[in-house]
């Protein structure tokens, strides 16, 4: 299969440095270990490699042209004494995003797109749009922390939002099989590097945003640049849903032209929840809340879930979904690794959650109190090369909320366990709470399910249904479910 440069390169703005451009290329490659003879490479910057150091192996390796932000220290020379083409852009960010986009014909034109940002609750809320919509009659598709969904089908991912390659791929393939609408996370990260470039959202939701996360060298520098990544989502929205509750909700949607719905519990949201109740649902403990004139029961317990919830009515309003199959959708509804009940009797309940920092993790426990446990365990641990201020809260509320906390190791990345567990150890310094640490995550999860007592409630938190560690640029496989459920069978709790 060939493609033709001209189209790829149509919506570009570059300089031809040196070459011809070719008329067709095989196919398009970012990076250097995957190359092969004929393709077009865009030379990309990362956190720890930079592929413009290597173009003298890339043209080695058969590339047809270059796509660079910055001009080649030497001619780009093949083998062969061939002059190979070079096309100079302001960000190869931007030209990965539009090229890739050209290559799939621009799907996002031909799908309803629906954006979802915040720190917290854009899985959860991305599920429950799913599942509304659904309910509604819409075929429907869904791209973020748990991977693509769609068609009956499930591919694993390791970004909130992928990057842009991956993204316009899963966009075309839910337009060929049929999808009407795609609901997609889009994280801060995901407008820093021009991931979501050329898509233009119908509906961007925003749950919340808290100072202090997500601040460090390799993600944002400081919590004014996380805001304004926050907030370029709305800048290509057309709608907007925003939490009127978050203090940051008018810095998010300031300066730009979408319509802007509120929801809330502030008397002054267009869709206003006026009473939010803890109420069992199917047995187990969730909410009843209202929305106007609308009753609605969750099968999740939180009240800052009632304010999620509240996000996908807004959606379902907009694509004219009756409330009571709202409702319905509401009081059954399944998210994977988000406060999911793995293992549950009478005597001992076990959730896998994805809480890898303070604010989620500060949720988790109040979710956790509405199961009155006689004793609350929680294994956790944080990521490494990330602020370490995340590191003091967690272990601040973990001490404070936990019976017992078990410290483990969590996408360590390129930093020790010691060096990550030191930090947390200075929060926990600040309670008076009882902790152990155990570095193996398997053993961390075998500790807490052979030591269960009855009563208790065992929370597995930070990967949620992730299936890997990352550690030394490696993803390890490693899976909480599967390794909870050999253990809950080993000690006889199944």
């Amino acid at each position: 299969m060939t493609l033709e440069t001209s189209k790829l390169l149509s919506k570009l703005d570059y300089t031809l440095l040196q070459g011809k451009l070719p008329t067709e290329i095989t196919g398009i490659c970012q990076d250097n270990r995957k190359i092969e003879p004929g393709n077009l490479f865009i030379c990309i910057k990362g956190d720890r490699f930079d592929s413009h150091t290597v173009i003298e192996d890339i043209v080695a390796k058969g590339a047809a042209l270059l796509v660079v932000e910055r001009p080649p220290e030497l001619p780009a020379i093949a083998p062969d004494g061939a002059t190979v083409p070079v096309i100079l852009v302001p960000s190869t960010r931007i030209a990965m995003a539009r090229i890739y986009a050209a290559r799939y014909d621009y799907p996002a034109e031909r799908i309803q797109l629906i954006g979802i940002t915040g720190t917290k609750g854009k899985t959860t809320t991305a599920h429950m749009v799913h599942a509304v919509l659904e309910a509604g009659g819409f075929k429907v598709g869904v791209i973020g922390t748990t991977g693509v969904d769609y068609a009956e089908q499930h591919i694993s991912t390791q970004n909130t939002t992928p990057d842009s390659y991956d993204l316009q791929r899963y966009l075309r393939d839910m337009v060929d099989a049929g999808c009407e609408i795609a609901v997609i996370e889009v994280a801060s990260q995901a407008e820093l590097l021009h991931r979501v470039e050329t898509i233009n959202f119908d509906y961007a939701i925003f749950t919340n945003i808290a100072p202090g996360d997500h601040i460090g060298p390799a993600e944002h520098a400081d919590f004014a640049d996380y805001l304004r990544c926050k907030s370029r989502l709305f800048s290509h929205s057309r709608v907007a849903c925003v939490n009127r509750d978050d203090p940051h909700w008018r810095d998010i949607v300031a300066g730009h032209n979408c319509r802007v719905y509120t929801y809330g519990t502030d008397p002054a949201a267009d869709f206003r929840i006026p009473t939010i109740e803890d109420a069992p649902v199917h047995g187990l403990p969730g909410l009843r809340f209202t929305v106007g004139d609308h009753e609605y029961r969750l099968n999740r317990p939180g009240h800052f879930n009632a304010l999620n919830a509240t996000a996908a009515i807004c959606v379902g309003h907009a694509f004219g979904v009756a409330p009571d199959i709202m409702a319905a959708a509401l009081e059954s509804l399944y998210i994977p690794g988000r406060l999911e009940l793995i293992f549950s009797s009478p005597e001992l309940k076990v959730c896998v959650d994805n809480a890898h920092n303070g604010y989620s993790l500060l949720h988790f426990f109040e979710a956790v109190r509405a199961y009155a446990p006689q004793r609350t365990v929680v294994v956790f641990g944080t990521g490494g090369n990330r602020q370490r201020d995340r590191r003091f809260e967690m272990g601040r509320i973990a001490g404070n909320s936990a019976d017992l906390s078990i410290v483990t190791s969590q996408h360590s990345r390129y930093e020790s366990f010691a060096t990550i567990l030191a930090d947390i150890e200075v929060g926990l310094a600040e309670t008076t709470g009882e902790y152990l640490a155990i570095e193996d995550r398997r053993e961390a999860i075998e500790y807490v399910i052979r030591n269960a007592r009855p009563g208790d409630f065992i929370g597995i938190t930070g990967l949620g249904r992730t299936k890997y560690l990352s550690v030394n640029g490696q993803n390890i496989p490693f899976d909480d479910v599967a390794t909870a459920l050999e253990f809950l069978k080993k000690y006889g709790w199944t």
